[in-house]
């Protein structure tokens, strides 16, 4: 807090000055106000409370709600991918953000979601039932229904991966000896299934299986189980077959038409989340903490650059220059190579013993030289280098290796 008219006006040299206020408010128009002032951008908030943890503080609950709502903003904006929307830059900005509101937007979608997809959920159960109306598959399956009764052959119909199918018929093979008869057709539809357990659009295909024996009835489910496919009931009555698909038939054109009319519902939403989720997606204009990763042998350089200043949020790091400049700079300064040889040696002593000495308690100074003894070995080798180049060319300058080239003019 500075003191105004202590210092005479200067816009640039100096910042503006501030005054340490208290504000009591009451408990109903805290937020609001709290909110306000913060759009003001012009206020500078004191935590009061930063020894309490976050479930001791008045607000704790609030707190809670605003991570959760961000967990719900994040689906949203899966969701507008997933359609194909995009957040409008032109969303109205309002005085605050109401968590209330913005909960019961979030609950009529999560209901109006679900509500979808049970009922693609319920669409693909009965899609089996509408392939098997012109299917040959299903054909066969009536011409030798007497046949199979006596055979007492059993069969598992559903609906699997289209690029697990070679997979899921080979191991089918196996796992029986082939002592199966499996027959699959793809699902020729305009959009991919919706699988029931992740939701997600596949390609996948119709199969059958036919067996005999319980010893293969569990093998074959415990595969359809393993390679994710879905299984739905068929029964072996030719009368109850041709009721079950008029059934189906007619519960696909009813869920199709509820279908459509929740996605276009579901797109009017979106396209509204949209338009206010620029506004719900509160960013801060503050740059990330800078933190850099460091080792034993970089840390001490990072030190010495970090006492200068340090870098912005990924912004380059100078750091990785000053492991070489730094030294070598202190060498063209320095430039002895006999007490270069003397640091050397003694930072040697260090590093060999660094695992006993870092465990021992350091006075200051010894626990200083410790902690760069890397930075003091590379100044000594380059303390070292430029003392014999600056060594070696005096040693030269006493010998007249090539003559002299001077020649006097009479």
């Amino acid at each position: 807090m500075a003191d105004e008219g202590c210092w005479p006006a200067m816009d640039l040299l100096r910042s503006e000055p501030m005054q340490l206020v208290q504000l009591i408010i009451p408990f109903e128009s805290a937020y609001r106000t709290i909110s306000y002032l913060g759009d003001l951008g012009l206020f500078q908030f004191n935590d009061l409370n930063a020894e309490k943890s976050l479930f001791q503080r008045t607000y704790a609950a609030q707190i809670k709600g605003c991570g959760e709502m961000a967990c719900k903003l994040r689906f949203f904006r899966d969701q507008m991918i997933k359609e194909g929307l995009s957040p409008s830059s032109t969303s109205s900005a309002g005085p605050y953000v109401d968590l209330d509101e913005l909960e019961k937007a979030s609950q009529f979608f999560h209901s109006a979601q679900s509500s979808a997809a049970a009922q693609h959920k319920e669409s693909e159960a009965h899609i089996l039932g509408e392939g098997s109306v012109d299917s040959p598959l299903l054909l066969e399956q009536e011409m030798s229904t007497e046949p199979l009764n006596q055979m007492k052959l059993g069969f598992v119909s559903g609906l699997v991966g289209r690029e697990k199918s070679v997979a899921f018929e080979r191991i089918l093979f196996r796992a029986t000896r082939g002592n199966i008869f499996l027959r699959q057709l793809q699902v020729v539809m305009e959009d991919p299934v919706i699988d029931p357990v992740s939701g997600d659009k596949v390609e996948k295909n119709v199969f059958f299986v036919f067996y005999s024996g319980e010893r293969a009835d569990s093998k074959i489910l415990k595969i359809c189980d393993a390679f994710g496919a879905n299984r739905y009931p068929f029964t072996d009555d030719l009368g109850k077959q041709y009721l079950m698909i008029t059934e189906v038939l007619g519960k696909l054109s009813e869920l199709k038409a509820t279908i459509d009319v929740g996605q276009l519902h579901q797109a009017n939403l979106l396209q509204t989340i949209g338009y206010e989720f620029e506004q719900w997606n509160l960013l801060t204009k503050e740059s990330p903490p800078t933190y850099f990763r460091t080792n034993k042998f970089t840390s001490a350089i990072q030190e010495i650059v970090d006492a200068y200043g340090v870098a912005k949020y990924q912004e380059a790091n100078p750091g990785v220059f000053t492991i070489i400049t730094f030294p070598f700079l202190f060498a063209v300064m320095f430039g002895d190579w006999g007490h270069g040889i003397c640091l050397f040696l003694a930072t040697l002593y260090f590093i060999s013993r660094e695992k006993k000495l870092s465990r021992q308690k350091l006075g200051d100074i010894m626990e200083m030289t410790f902690g760069g003894r890397y930075v003091i070995m590379m100044m000594a080798l380059f303390s070292i280098y430029t003392g014999l180049i600056w060594k070696l060319r005096l040693w030269l300058q006493r010998f007249n290796l090539q003559g002299c080239f001077y020649s006097g003019i009479n």
